[in-house]
């Protein structure tokens, strides 16, 4: 397969694979992994219950990258879609809105701002800290905040040079986890 022209398996210092048409015609004949249908057919269902356009364009990214392939780039756009999500869920409610604006001063003294006015306010705080201000101020529970915090951690080590590999499973679980457990708990 290595000989033949064009070639069906392509060698690099990791080790052997098969060329993109080779798998190609292998997926289109055997299909795909049942866990990469259900990724699929999840964020496909998601779109019609994503009313926010800038969680919309986040969501179709995500899926675009997971379409093709591109597993680091849809890890990211999938923690930027449910980071996104969270700070809409705490500006869209007054008794949210309040509670973090009180706690953030009580969590954070040092931070470059002291309470927040509008959406964009956020990108002054880093992310770790708006998931903290949201758990100290009882607006997300405890195992959201374990999850966001842990998918934070992971969406760190794949969106920064690295020689960690991402693939599509780690991809699937970091994805469902966050749609599931955050975009669809926080409503």
């Amino acid at each position: 397969m290595l000989s033949r022209r064009p070639k069906e398996v392509l060698r690099d210092s990791r080790g052997y694979a098969l060329e993109k048409r080779v798998r190609d015609v292998l997926e289109t004949k055997y299909g795909q992994r049942s866990a990469t249908i259900q990724v699929e057919q999840v964020l496909k269902e998601l779109s019609a219950k994503v009313p926010n356009s800038a969680e919309r364009t986040f969501l179709d990214e995500t899926l675009i990258c997971y379409r093709h392939k591109a597993f680091r780039a849809a890890i990211t756009m999938a923690w930027n879609l449910a980071y996104d999500h969270l700070c809409e869920y705490v500006i869209r409610d007054p008794a949210r809105f309040s509670a973090f604006n009180v706690q953030l001063p009580r969590s954070y003294q040092r931070a470059r701002i002291s309470a927040i006015t509008k959406k964009d306010d956020f990108s002054e705080l880093k992310e770790s800290e708006v998931i903290q201000v949201c758990r100290s101020a009882n607006i997300i529970t405890n195992d959201v905040y374990k999850i966001l915090n842990e998918k934070l951690g992971k969406r760190n080590t794949y969106a920064h040079p690295s020689s960690v590999i991402a693939f599509p499973q780690t991809a699937e679980e970091i994805i469902l986890d966050l749609v599931n457990n955050v975009v669809l708990k926080l409503v």
